[in-house]
């Protein structure tokens, strides 16, 4: 009988361990599971000259396949309409200065190829505004008005929404100083249109680049 005892207890100090093994097993792989679904980190933010014009802060890129316009508060506007599917321009919120948008029919992403064949295909708009609070406060505003979301794109917060549901595709906002940039269109274009302004003007966070 005590051989019995025995036995049946080290056939249950053995379940037990093997219990607690299996257990802690599962919780590292759901540790794991539940880090890899861990959404992408802010570590850059944007930084772009308060000095320079809105027809400036586009470099060339994406091809030469667009329409172009430069709009400034109390001058005539009507050869500048790409910029309503946004809001109108008497509209632009207040110290608004000047804006530069860009309408592309053919956009030629960074790997060569051209994509597009509408007009529009990607619409961009470089909003200037007299002061950072005043671009901040457009920048809420708008983001808003059509309900855009906080996105994490190449380490830079930025508001965007995008997928086949979406009227245009995808729409992307981003802000820095006095400055607010629009994009709306195809997502392929916008993604990669965003990333090449992240490229250009993204700084390390919380470092001092004015």
């Amino acid at each position: 009988m005590k051989l019995k005892i025995r036995i049946l207890s080290r056939i249950t100090s053995a379940n037990k361990f093997l219990i607690i093994v299996m257990t802690m097993l599962i919780v590292a792989t759901m540790g794991s599971a539940i880090s890899g679904c861990t959404p992408p980190q802010e570590t850059r933010q944007l930084k772009i000259t308060s000095e320079l014009e809105p027809e400036a802060v586009l470099p060339f890129f994406g091809g030469d396949q667009y329409d172009e316009c430069v709009y400034e508060v109390g001058k005539d506007t009507d050869i500048c309409r790409v910029i309503q599917h946004l809001i109108e321009v008497d509209e632009l919120g207040r110290d608004f200065v000047k804006g530069y948008s860009r309408g592309y029919w053919i956009y030629t992403l960074k790997s060569g190829k051209d994509i597009g064949v509408v007009h529009t295909l990607l619409d961009i708009d470089v909003l200037k505004y007299e002061t950072l609070q005043a671009a901040e406060e457009a920048f809420g505003l708008f983001s808003e008005r059509i309900d855009l979301k906080d996105l994490v794109f190449n380490k830079v917060k930025i508001k965007g929404a995008e997928g086949k549901d979406h009227p245009k595709g995808a729409t992307y906002m981003l802000q820095s100083n006095n400055f607010v940039i629009y994009l709306s269109g195809d997502i392929e274009a916008g993604r990669d249109a965003v990333s090449r302004i992240i490229e250009l003007y993204s700084v390390p966070l919380n470092k001092d680049h004015s």
